[in-house]
């Protein structure tokens, strides 16, 4: 009976996955010491009126700004069938005015530049917009430090402590074959933390791949991601204090993270010899 039951014992030793603890590595942080808001005049007008079948993009840059928006001083559009749309660096629609409006500014855009549109149908016109103010925030230094801390594995919960408008960047090593990346923060309670993810370098407000900017805790799921080293910064936009930020790798059949499946013999045969002396004590007592 013994025989048996350590033959069994050996093999689910060599085919059972064991945890392989993470490895020390280093977090790059980025400060920023301070932002500056600024605001000033800017003259920008749609044809006043505008004509029917109307279409036309206005973009408006500032260089360095990390985020703009733009204060229309008055718009006045038909109802449901003329839109004045406002849309982000990467194309994303922030506003849709229809109506009439006055003294609005419009949601703020991440990077140096937003896009103003004028689309327009057939029949009905009416006076257009205009736009009197730019706010643009920038930012006049920033210092990046390396903080010891752990690189990312699948399972494996890291912390972190943040101001407003400080981050941290953390990287994971996603292997071929993935079906899912979950990106799981919990950010401190009364904070706005967000997260920014960029495969192959460190992402930023104004280039990223994919973020989560929900208010509260954020969780983001990327289906089949491609492989390679994934960059997660952590960004506190508002509040300060800890946060955990978790990433769950799934490869079907493969485990991903912080597991091997190779024949880790150390950490075999520590098992191993638990399971035999287990066994002796047993085969004693019986």
């Amino acid at each position: 009976m013994f025989g048996w039951t350590f033959f069994f014992a050996v093999l689910i030793m060599l085919t059972v996955p064991v945890w392989a603890p993470p490895t020390s590595h280093t977090v790059q942080r980025s400060v920023r010491t301070a932002v500056l808001a600024t605001t000033e005049s800017y003259s920008l007008e749609s044809p006043h009126p505008y004509d029917n079948n109307y279409d036309r993009n206005w973009t408006i840059t500032k260089s360095g700004a990390v985020r703009i928006r733009v204060h229309f001083y008055r718009i006045d559009v038909e109802s449901t069938y003329d839109h004045v749309y406002v849309y982000d660096y990467a194309g994303t629609q922030l506003n849709d005015f229809v109506g009439s409006y006055t003294d609005t500014w419009s949601l703020w855009s991440d990077g140096p530049s937003i896009r103003v549109r004028l689309k327009t149908d057939g029949s009905v016109t009416n006076w257009g917009f205009g736009i009197d103010q730019i706010e643009y925030e920038t930012s006049n230094s920033t210092t990046t430090t390396s903080v010891s801390g752990n690189v990312l594995f699948s399972g494996n919960t890291v912390s972190g402590n943040l101001e407003t408008e400080e981050s941290d960047v953390w990287y994971i090593d996603v292997d071929s074959g993935c079906a899912r990346m979950e990106v799981v923060l919990r950010g401190p309670s009364g904070a706005d933390f967000d997260l920014y993810g960029r495969l192959g370098s460190a992402p930023t407000l104004g280039t990223n791949d994919w973020s989560s900017t929900n208010v509260g805790n954020d969780d983001f799921i990327l289906p089949t991601p491609p492989s390679g080293r994934w960059y997660i910064m952590v960004y506190a936009y508002s509040g300060s204090g800890t946060y955990q930020l978790t990433v769950y790798l799934s490869y079907g059949t493969v485990t991903g993270g912080g597991m091997v499946t190779a024949l880790d013999f150390g950490g075999r045969i520590l098992s191993l010899i638990a399971v035999v002396v287990a066994l002796v004590v047993l085969s004693k007592i019986t």
